[in-house]
């Protein structure tokens, strides 16, 4: 929640992920989550596949707001902290209402395990993906596609 509460007033920016310059949903979640040790993906529709799903009533201040194509972070008191649009800027809002779930990485996730290596994929990777060929052709030494 403390690293939600740094980005208030940066500037949304579509793909953005650079904390205290430009962030979208997705990339403020991510960076919430990294300051917590918790790896995710950037996109809001793999952080919803990654983490555990539970129903809004259950979610604790930490946990991330999710609608389809929009997420957040609660900080409690039915108030969250998101990057809402274009033109906007990180801010609180409150009414969890909105969302469908809240998903938390306490616990069993729906993936087996938070993982992601939290980079968007170039055309050639999704293309090659399509494909069948995997979503990453080379591998860093020692790491699984995921």
């Amino acid at each position: 929640v403390e690293a939600a509460y740094s980005q208030l007033g940066v500037p949304y920016v579509w793909g953005g992920s650079t904390p205290g310059k430009a962030l979208d949903c997705s990339g403020l979640t991510q960076y919430c989550y990294a300051q917590a040790g918790i790896r995710i993906s950037h996109y809001t529709g793999s952080q919803y596949e990654e983490l555990r799903r539970i129903p809004l009533s259950e979610a604790k201040p930490g946990d991330i707001l999710y609608r389809s194509g929009h997420v957040a972070i609660y900080i409690g008191d039915d108030r969250y902290i998101h990057e809402p649009r274009t033109g906007d800027v990180c801010r609180i809002a409150s009414g969890i209402g909105s969302f469908s779930c809240a998903l938390t990485a306490i616990g069993e996730t729906n993936a087996g395990k938070v993982k992601g290596h939290g980079r968007r994929r170039g055309k050639r990777a999704r293309r090659g993906a399509r494909r069948g060929r995997g979503a990453l052709r080379h591998r860093p030494a020692g790491r699984r596609a995921g």
